[in-house]
This record gives structure tokens, sequence and C-alpha cells, in this order.
């Protein structure tokens, strides 16, 4: 598990950064079926929160429900129905902390990938869309996203040791969600020459 941290251990961190972050705002606690990787994730949720807590100007819960912050683990849900966090950063930018926001490639819309936690744009409009695909649920589901161009970071949480189909998940993620990315900045990144 992460940072020598046993299973339990890191389930304790968990809860206690869920404990602190509810009473820092004043929201309920409410503890449903653990799952470990949701707690997994809900814990890089809350350590990237910990970084905007020390470097932004102001991180406010967004979207509460009865005053309970309602966690995103799974890409299937509507993402408009769950709790993110909204952070006004020193520059006067703002930007949005959402968890399972699936995002549409800059590259086709035919592309298109979920990560576990996207730092995006914000708007007093959302920037989450939605349509209806055919091929999505038969069209019956909504299809919801975001563009790459609204996108300032994604992130996975992965428990494991890396191997080289996970890295190379990683750069596709990396070229597939950031337009500004170019193919030789990855190359001078990974010291490769010639073409990938």
């Amino acid at each position: 598990m992460s940072g020598g941290l046993d299973k339990n251990e890191w389930l304790g961190f968990v809860e206690s950064e869920i404990k602190d972050f509810s009473k820092k705002y004043n929201m309920l606690y409410r503890l449903s079926e653990r799952k470990i990787y949701a707690s997994f994730e809900i814990g890089c949720f809350h350590a990237l929160l910990n970084f905007y807590n020390k470097n932004a100007i102001d991180v406010v819960p967004k979207n509460l429900k009865d005053n309970c912050f309602r966690y995103l683990t799974t890409p299937s849900g509507n993402p408009n129905n769950f709790s993110y966090v909204h952070v006004r950063l020193a520059n006067n930018k703002e930007c949005e902390i959402r968890q399972q926001v699936r995002v549409l490639s800059h590259i086709d819309d035919d592309i298109c990938f979920t990560p576990d936690i996207v730092v995006m744009r914000s708007s007093e409009d959302s920037v989450v869309e939605c349509k209806s695909i055919k091929e999505y649920s038969n069209g019956k589901k909504g299809f919801f996203y975001v563009r790459s161009e609204n996108v300032f970071a994604a992130h996975e949480c992965k428990s494991m040791v890396p191997f080289p189909e996970l890295m190379v998940s990683f750069v596709g993620t990396l070229v597939v969600a950031h337009k500004w990315l170019r193919m030789r900045q990855i190359e001078a990144f990974w010291g490769m020459k010639g073409n990938i």
C-alpha cells in the first residue's frame, strides 16, 4: 500500500482525512460500504485537496446533498449529482476538482477516458456536458463528459508497482487529455530519440 502503510493503516488514514474534511466544512460524515479501491481513491482526492489547501486562496466543497459530501468513485454516475471542490488560486484563476469525470479528447470525439480525479476549468455554467449516444446504453443514459481543453490535470490513483503496459497507458492518457502536450516533450521526458 501507499507510503509503507498496510491496508488497515491506509483505511484509517483515509477515514481520518474524511472526518477532518467534514468537520472543517461543517458537513455530516456518513460511512457506507467500505471498498479498498474507493477508499484509496478518496485518500488520493484528499491528498490533492491538502496540496490546494496549502497553495490556494480558497477551497470550498460544492454540490452537497443534505450537508453531505458525495464522492463519485465509479465512471457510471452523473458528475452533476455528486460533490466536488471549487478552488480559487492566488492568480484569481478558478478550477474544480472532481472525481470520475469522462474526458473527451481533442484528438477525436470518439476518444474518451475517465481518470480517477480531474482538475478542470470552473465556470458559472457547468463545463460538464451531456449527450445521448446510441452506442452508450442504447442512448437511454446520458453520456457525461468534459472537453479536454477544459482539463488542467488528470490523475490516476494506482496502488501498485508500475509495469511497462501501465506506463504506456499513462503516456497515452497524457496525450489524449492535454492538447498542449507535444510528442517532442514526451520524447524529452522519457529520454527517447527519433519517432515514437
